[in-house]
C-alpha cells in the first residue's frame, strides 16, 4: 500500500481507477476489450472532511450487488490486482463535481449482467437502470458534460483515448 499512499493525497473527484486481475472473468473481460486492465471504477473526495481525522478517500464502482461506495482503502485490502489511477486534466476540474454528483446518484443501481454479456457479442448502448463498471463511469462523464453521449458503453481500457485523462501512474 506505499504507492497508494505515496498518491493518495492527490486523488481527486472525476479521476478514474483502472483494475487488473487474473480471476477468469477478468481475463475474459481483458481478452474482449483488447486491454490490460478489466474494471473500472471512480474516486470521490469528501472535501468537507479534508484535514481531518476521518478524511477518506472512496470509490464508486459497479459491482456484483450493484452501484456503490466503498472506501478506497478497504477496496485494496487484500487485493490481488494492479490498480492504476488516471488523474482527469486540470482543464476538465470543472467539471469535477458534476463528475461525482453523478456517480453518488447511481449508487444502488443493480449490476448489469445482461449487457456485460451481450457486450461481448458486440457493442451494447448503455441503460442506466442497470450498470456495469465502465458503463456507469462513461454515464458519469457524460452526465457531467465532459464528454459527449457515447454510441455505445465504454469498456475498461477505453478511457485513456477520450483524451480527458492524463497517463495513467500504477498505485497498486
Amino acid at each position: 500500500m506505499d504507492t497508494y499512499q505515496d498518491y493518495r493525497p492527490f486523488l481527486h473527484d472525476g479521476d478514474i481507477l483502472e483494475w487488473s486481475s487474473d480471476a477468469i472473468i477478468g481475463r475474459l473481460i481483458q481478452l474482449f476489450a483488447k486491454t490490460d486492465v478489466n474494471h473500472t471504477s471512480g474516486v470521490i473526495r469528501m472535501k468537507q472532511y479534508e484535514d481531518d481525522p476521518g478524511d477518506r478517500v472512496f470509490t464508486t464502482e459497479a459491482i456484483s450487488h450493484g452501484v456503490s461506495l466503498t472506501y478506497l482503502s478497504r477496496a485494496l485490502q487484500g487485493c490481488r490486482k494492479r490498480v492504476y489511477w488516471l488523474p482527469l486534466k486540470p482543464e476538465y476540474d470543472k467539471y469535477r463535481r458534476d463528475i461525482a454528483r453523478a456517480q453518488l446518484s447511481m449508487v444502488g443501481v443493480p449490476y448489469d449482467y445482461q449487457n456485460l454479456f451481450k457486450s461481448a457479442l458486440g457493442r451494447v448502448s448503455t441503460n442506466a437502470k442497470r450498470l456495469f463498471c465502465s458503463e456507469m463511469i462513461g454515464w458519469s462523464l457524460e452526465q457531467a458534460g465532459v464528454i459527449p453521449k457515447q454510441p455505445s458503453a465504454l469498456w475498461p481500457g477505453e478511457f485513456a483515448a477520450l483524451g480527458i485523462f492524463q497517463k495513467r501512474v500504477r498505485i497498486f
